[in-house]
């Protein structure tokens, strides 16, 4: 189950990097360093929502109750709108990084970036 939540989280940014084809030799273009920050914030929101309507749905810690329940409560259980908020940022800052990453890396894997020209003999090879 835990190997499956992985997937679902690291999988969205190389999936969309996959299926951009481009009809022209092109290097890392602005939209390929834009869409790691875009996938990080859509699936912050999308987790965030489910967190605060749906509960927490890790396996491990059990099904928990919708966050927005404790937020309104009061006494050991209550969930400030700060730490909530901390919580969301680091998620966010967390994607940010690794799905730019991800993003940079499966378009390098692709070969559209990774071409260099050196001296072989009396012409050039290019790789």
């Amino acid at each position: 189950m835990l190997l499956l939540l992985l997937l679902l989280r690291f999988a969205p940014p190389v999936w969309a990097t996959l299926r951009i084809r481009s009809t022209r030799r092109e290097r890392l273009s602005r939209r390929f360093l834009i869409l790691g920050p875009l996938l990080a914030l859509a699936c912050t929101l999308l987790d965030t929502l489910g967190l605060l309507f749906l509960g927490n749905r890790a396996a491990i810690m059990g099904i928990t109750a919708p966050l927005i329940k404790r937020l309104m409560q009061s006494g050991p259980t209550h969930l400030s709108v700060g730490a909530f908020l901390l919580g969301i940022g680091q998620t966010l800052g967390i994607l940010l990084v690794l799905y730019t990453i991800a993003v940079v890396c499966t378009r390098l894997a692709q070969g559209g970036f990774l071409r260099f020209t050196m001296p072989a003999g009396k012409g050039r090879v290019t790789l």
